[in-house]
């Protein structure tokens, strides 16, 4: 007897697979979050190692390096064994100068680390 089954990819969680538990950032799009006419873009962020989320910043914008970073307005933060998990959000205004069409994505860096973010929505 065969069942059906319906996933969706939004409901999915991405999980990285650390190796060596080195330092690490992990940022992504909180898009349950993303409301029309927006001001700001939402964002969840998990820090491993050394680093504090409240340095967050935007860097980079379609490989294009921001001469002003945009900083990241840190909502919550919390350490769950040893990584810092925090939520906050960027100004989607100044964020959208900076975009084309089609796909973007935009570097977010904290200290040394730098994580990739491709942004799945339309503006």
């Amino acid at each position: 007897m065969l069942s059906s089954v319906e996933i969706s990819a939004h409901q999915l969680q991405r999980r990285p697979i650390r190796l060596g538990g080195g330092e690490s950032l992990e940022a992504h799009v909180v898009y349950d979050e993303v409301r029309e006419k927006a001001k700001t873009l939402p964002l969840a962020m998990e820090l491993c190692g050394a680093g504090d989320l409240r340095a967050a910043r935007v860097v980079s914008v379609n490989d294009q390096r921001l001469a002003s970073p945009l900083s990241v307005q840190l909502t919550s933060d919390q350490t769950v064994e040893g990584c810092r998990h925090g939520r906050g959000s960027v100004n989607l205004k100044k964020l959208g100068e900076h975009f084309t069409r089609g796909l973007n994505r935009f570097e977010l860096q904290v200290g040394e680390q730098v994580a990739e973010i491709v942004l799945d929505i339309e503006l």
